[in-house]
């Protein structure tokens, strides 16, 4: 395989997977940095930190989250989905990117919100 993708990672569970990953790599003799890590994650950005809690109750809204209402959601999924304002969308990417994850896969559910890939548009050429 040349990619091993994970879902929802978290920081910790993205170091221990690379970790181990890394470790199997080498036991067989292959290059651990021929083996990409990457992640799919839900992604809810805004302008503001306020606005992003209002897409995540349009996401239980709309029957993409479980929980009863969006603050719900949000805490539920804290350690898993990208969300917040801009400024927290990239750090919770860097704190990814420092796990070891090379790739990551922003899972955008708000079909209708334009904005929202237009900052993610604004966050990929930041880091590219």
């Amino acid at each position: 395989g040349q990619e091993y993708n994970i879902v929802a990672a978290t920081p910790d569970a993205a170091r221990a997977l690379r970790r181990r990953a890394d470790e199997a790599c080498e036991r067989h003799g292959r290059d651990p940095a021929t083996l990409i890590l990457s992640s799919m994650n839900t992604i809810g950005i805004a302008p503001t930190e306020a606005e992003a809690r209002e897409r995540a109750q349009r996401m239980v809204d709309i029957g993409q989250a479980e929980e009863a209402d969006g603050a719900a959601a949000l805490r539920a999924n804290a350690d898993t989905w990208v969300w917040g304002s801009v400024a927290q969308a990239q750090e919770q990417l860097g704190a990814l990117e420092e796990a070891g994850v090379q790739r990551i896969m922003l899972q955008h559910l708000l079909h209708d919100d334009l904005e929202a890939v237009e900052l993610m548009a604004g966050i990929a050429a930041a880091v590219s």
